[in-house]
């Protein structure tokens, strides 16, 4: 809850946003049950000041291997096409919608 308050975004495998990720955790834990129940993984995607807010939790979920740190849009894709599908357009539609609506307010 605190990294998707701190500005975290909740993508599908495919990299589609799938839910508000200010919701409560019952909405968003429903929402991720409303996917393929086969394939439930999902991508949480920090930029930078979002982790900087979360620095006491990033550190720690990284050490049990929960988060992981890319420095670039291809290295984030590269890892999500390693473990299922990614869809590059969709992923990079769905991050140009999240900050266009995010400079817009």
């Amino acid at each position: 809850e605190l990294l998707r308050g701190a500005g975290g975004i909740l993508l599908t495998r495919s990299g589609a946003r799938f839910a508000n990720e200010l919701g409560t955790r019952d909405y968003v834990s429903a929402r991720m049950q409303e996917e393929d129940p086969s394939k439930l993984d999902f991508v949480l995607l920090l930029n930078e000041k979002a982790a900087s807010e979360a620095n006491k939790h990033v550190p720690l979920y990284m050490k049990k291997n929960l988060l992981k740190k890319f420095d670039s849009l291809p290295q984030l894709t590269g890892w999500m096409a390693a473990r299922g599908s990614i869809d590059e357009l969709v992923l990079s539609s769905t991050l140009q919608r999240y900050n266009a609506d995010a400079q817009n307010g």
